[in-house]
């Protein structure tokens, strides 16, 4: 079964992923080949038991990422894209998983196809937790590390914060070298993002260095809606959690009963859900947390 051809990615501007893959470990990817992937993640259903053939017209896709999709660079982008993976590493595994099963263009009716290599189902299908992102964000991000911190902001923002070490995120950037003190990354990588997202997209946002010594050892990112976006589309945003959002953000990273690290928060059927490496814990209120966490 093939899904119709999509001339209209307006009508698909949502992605969901599965945290696992917000930063995007593994292989480099370039601004242009991140953009495609999305473009093509957007189309899944994620209640889908599993994937189809996904179809995007070529003027569609050029319009829509505003830069044009050269005929004579398609084969170079296949190439590189089909040699793309993404890594999971646990305190047991090491995992590399393939993204792509095939990738296709028709050069009478100009359109892309697209397949999905079933390794790729616990990442885009039955998702549960997931990370919800918007396409129309996502292609105004310009460089590639502007376009993994929005994916980790996207990751975060039902808790409103995350704190994170340096050294950990520059390695989810796949930062060169040349980028690994933290003035350079700051003005080249942080800098930026904080300015494009702030500029370009629903959400922003703010962050504080943290010290060890003189040495900043971690950031805290605080996530917010963007006002601008918000005044012209109040639909598109929950509703203000903020206050909620600074004092779950507190508990990232602590642990409940002592044995399991909270990654982020939730909030469903006025319970606040907790994240963990092993699943789900669920409170009905703020006290019975607080009472749990160590």
């Amino acid at each position: 079964m093939n899904y119709e051809v999509i001339t209209d990615l307006k009508n698909s501007d949502i992605f969901n992923i599965a945290h696992e893959f917000t930063s995007l470990k593994g292989s480099n990817f370039s601004p242009l080949e991140i953009d495609f992937l999305f473009a093509f993640i957007s189309q899944i259903d994620e209640k889908d038991e599993v994937f189809h053939e996904y179809q995007i017209d070529s003027d569609t896709l050029s319009e829509t990422m505003e830069r044009r999709m050269r005929k004579e660079r398609v084969a170079k982008l296949f190439d590189s894209l089909m040699g793309k993976y993404i890594s999971v590493s646990t305190k047991d595994d090491e995992k590399r998983y393939s993204i792509f099963d095939t990738l296709s263009y028709n050069r009478v009716d100009e359109i892309y196809k697209v397949r999905f290599s079933s390794q790729m189902k616990p990442f885009f299908l039955k998702l549960k937790p997931y990370t919800k992102g918007y396409l129309s964000d996502l292609f105004k991000m310009k460089s590639t590390y502007s376009k993994k911190i929005y994916l980790l902001c996207s990751q975060w923002k039902r808790a409103g914060s995350f704190k994170i070490k340096v050294e950990e995120l520059m390695k989810d950037m796949q930062v060169p070298k040349s980028l690994s003190n933290y003035a350079d990354f700051k003005r080249k990588v942080l800098k930026v993002a904080e300015k494009n997202m702030l500029e370009k997209s629903k959400i922003y946002f703010e962050y504080e260095e943290i010290k060890k010594g003189r040495k900043v050892n971690e950031i805290l990112f605080i996530i917010k809606d963007n006002p601008k976006f918000k005044q012209q589309n109040p639909k598109l945003f929950e509703a203000d959690l903020s206050d909620l959002q600074k004092e779950l953000g507190k508990f990232i990273g602590k642990k409940i009963e002592g044995k399991h690290i909270i990654k982020s928060f939730r909030l469903f059927n006025d319970m606040i859900v907790a994240d963990t490496e092993i699943g789900e814990y669920k409170f009905p209120n703020l006290d019975v947390l607080e009472q749990n966490i160590s």
